[in-house]
């Protein structure tokens, strides 16, 4: 019914985003770094949670049911943050202190938030979780103004801010284009010009894409939900610890199927998109060319380039 080919999707994309890797940590971009990991997380988790459930809905593996919304547009707004700082050359200010300082507040933006934002979502959750077949555990949550404000609101906030800083470092690179390998240099960045550009690509993604799909799921949801009142803590949260389960013919005679498939799949896809802008650039070619050489030469199928000797 939803999840036939999303979990083998999830389970490439997971394998893929790791491949660059090695690349973001030599760049010392806390945000791709970041959005690798939690892409990794995300579709890992995906895929075990339609695969634990294929043809179930008995509650077998909890731990796999913490989900984490705004991990992808916190890392997306570092990455804008960072690259129009880059272009406006405000960077080229910056000290070391400068530096460390913006390190510190990038890993609260990337690591921080998503764990606090998760741990507000129990002020909202009706039940821990519920299963739903071939797609896993689900998020319940209790639609009230509350939930705008802690659950909806945030999302939009951070992808929001994200969008100016995008369009902000469109404009700076736009204007700035013909001396913009000057700019990068004098900016001591670890960044060339063409990974500027297919950051700048990632970011439009998220402002073209991910970010309308967004804002279109939730649009009727936040609606309705403004003007309704939350209640008690112990009224929201007296089922707390039942677990509904709802087979997959049930969420299709809902017509829930196409809104439950568009966020499974988000994260496929966006592991996909990040593979495709960083995994396949000379600078990652070079770095599998150099991991398969040192696998043949430890596995002895192939002979130790021979060193220059000195004349």
């Amino acid at each position: 019914m939803l999840d036939h080919l999303t979990p083998f999707f999830a389970l490439a994309a997971a394998a893929l985003v790791l491949l660059p890797l090695p690349y973001h940590i030599k760049s010392r971009n806390v945000g791709t770094l970041a959005l690798s990991i939690w892409l990794f997380i995300g579709n890992i988790d995906g895929a075990i949670n339609s695969m634990v459930w294929w043809h179930s809905t008995s509650n077998k593996a909890a731990f796999f049911c913490e989900l984490m919304y705004i991990a992808i547009p916190a890392c997306n707004l570092v990455i804008a943050r960072k690259l129009e700082s880059i272009a406006s050359t405000r960077q080229v200010h910056a000290t070391a202190s400068d530096q460390r300082r913006s390190v510190i507040f990038e890993l609260m933006i990337t690591v921080g938030a998503p764990l606090v934002y998760v741990a507000f979502m129990i002020v909202n959750q009706t039940n821990r979780f519920g299963i739903l077949e071939e797609a896993g555990c689900w998020p319940f949550l209790k639609l009230s103004w509350a939930w705008v404000v802690l659950v909806a609101a945030p999302v939009i906030v951070v992808s929001s801010i994200s969008v100016i800083y995008s369009v902000l470092a469109f404009r700076w690179f736009w204007i700035r284009r013909r001396q913009f390998q000057a700019v990068l240099a004098s900016s001591a960045s670890t960044i060339n010009q063409s990974r500027y550009v297919r950051l700048l690509a990632l970011t439009a993604v998220d402002i073209l894409l991910f970010f309308p799909i967004y804002l279109g799921t939730t649009a009727a949801e936040i609606r309705s939900a403004i003007v309704k009142p939350y209640g008690s803590w112990s009224q929201v949260h007296e089922d707390f610890g039942i677990i509904p389960e709802y087979p997959a013919v049930l969420i299709e005679a809902q017509g829930l199927g196409p809104s439950i498939i568009i966020s499974k799949i988000v994260c496929p896809v966006s592991g996909v998109i990040c593979f495709v802008l960083f995994g396949l650039g000379q600078e990652a070619r070079q770095g599998y060319k150099a991991t398969v050489l040192r696998a043949l030469i430890a596995l002895k199928l192939r002979k130790p380039p021979k060193r220059p000797t000195p004349e």
